[in-house]
C-alpha cells in the first residue's frame, strides 16, 4: 500500500478509536448517573437507558456490547436490571458441537450465535454482516454448510434496508470466496 494511503487508513483507524473512547466515556457516564439515581443499585428502567445509549442511533458495535459488560462488571445492579443487561451484552454459545441441526439441514452453530448476538438491536446491518462473513471466512475459504448459515441467516434475520449477505449463487463450489473483496454488499 503506498505511503498516502497507509497514512489515511492510520488516521481513519485513529479517528474510529478517538469516537469509540468518547462513546464509551458517554456510556460509562450514563450508568454512573443512573446509580446515583437509583440510589446504589441500577435497576431495571436504568437499565433501559443505558440499553438505549449503547444504541446510539441504530446498532450495537462490538466494542460497544464489551462496554456494556465492562459496565455489569464495574457497576453494582439489581436482579431484574443485571438479567435484562446481561443477556443484552453477553454473547452466548448455543451449544458444544460445531453444528446444528434446524429442520434437518446442518447449519454452522459459531454463525449462527454471533447472528443472534449481533442482532439483539433488532436486525443487522452492513457492519454486522461484515462481521459475519470474517467469521464465515475462519478457515481456507467459505465452506458448503457456511455458505448455507449464510443462506439461512439472510432468509431468517432482518437485515437493515439495502444491506444483502453475499450468497446469491446456487453452486455447492465455493472455495474460491476467500477474501471479502469478492462481493458486494446490495
Amino acid at each position: 500500500m503506498p505511503a498516502p494511503k497507509r497514512k489515511a487508513a492510520a488516521q481513519a483507524t485513529a479517528g474510529n478509536d478517538k469516537k469509540q473512547m468518547q462513546f464509551k466515556d458517554k456510556l460509562m457516564k450514563v450508568a454512573a448517573d443512573m446509580l446515583k439515581a437509583d440510589k446504589g443499585k441500577i435497576g431495571l428502567s436504568a437499565a433501559h437507558r443505558i440499553w438505549k445509549s449503547a444504541l446510539d442511533g441504530y446498532m450495537v458495535t462490538k466494542k460497544e456490547f464489551a462496554t456494556l459488560r465492562e459496565i455489569l462488571d464495574k457497576y453494582e445492579f439489581n436482579d431484574a436490571g443485571k438479567k435484562f443487561l446481561g443477556e443484552l451484552a453477553t454473547k452466548y454459545k448455543s451449544g458444544v458441537s460445531k453444528y446444528q441441526q434446524i429442520d434437518g439441514k446442518k447449519y454452522e452453530r459459531s454463525l449462527l450465535d454471533l447472528a443472534h448476538h449481533l442482532s439483539k438491536d433488532g436486525s443487522l446491518n452492513k457492519q454486522n454482516a461484515v462481521e459475519l462473513w470474517a467469521e464465515a471466512l475462519d478457515g481456507r475459504g467459505v465452506s458448503v454448510i457456511e455458505a448455507a448459515t449464510i443462506r439461512y441467516i439472510q432468509a431468517r434475520f432482518e437485515l437493515t434496508a439495502g444491506v444483502s449477505l453475499p450468497f446469491h449463487v446456487k453452486s455447492d463450489n465455493l472455495s474460491w470466496w476467500k477474501k471479502p473483496h469478492t462481493f458486494c454488499f446490495i
